[in-house]
């Protein structure tokens, strides 16, 4: 969901003449390759958590926690509906930041080939890389992924 924001955040600002430095998305799909998923954000509750699940993103923890769960199902809800639901708008014209796309490299969700297809969106300079992990690969390689964040924003400074 994240990168799908930053991106539709980038377009608003770029169209009101203030285009952000750098765009850095992770663990997504070029937008413009989505098509309409399973509905997960409706499913009953026990399907809604079975997901949740199989995608790695929560510890079992919470997942067992039927207190901490109620706090946290309706925000997840609400995040999966706004991907679910989400509509690529073509005909804009592409950013003019540089964009970095990164991926983890057992992500069954995103293949390499889809994350790298965010190079149609930009007219600057784009890279891509697959870091260890699946689609939560930020909660493992955090560390590599920071310094490349860094080494492109600093490398992309005047």
């Amino acid at each position: 969901m994240g990168a799908l924001l930053a991106f539709e955040v980038a377009r608003l600002a770029s169209a009101r003449q203030i285009p952000p430095e750098y765009l850095f998305v992770a663990g997504a799909k070029a937008p413009h390759l989505r098509t309409l998923p399973r509905r997960t954000y409706d499913l009953p509750e026990a399907e809604f958590l079975q997901e949740i699940h199989k995608l790695n993103g929560m510890p079992r923890e919470v997942l067992e926690n039927e207190e901490l769960l109620s706090l946290v199902v309706p925000i997840l809800r609400a995040d999966f509906q706004a991907v679910d639901t989400y509509t690529f708008l073509s005909g804009e014209p592409p950013l003019t930041c540089p964009i970095a796309a990164f991926g983890g490299l057992e992500d069954p969700l995103v293949p390499e080939q889809d994350l790298r297809a965010w190079r149609q969106h930009t007219t600057r300079e784009f890279s891509s890389l697959l870091l260890p992990g699946d689609h939560f690969f930020v909660n493992t390689a955090y560390l590599q992924l920071t310094a490349e964040i860094a080494r492109l924003f600093q490398q992309n400074r005047p």
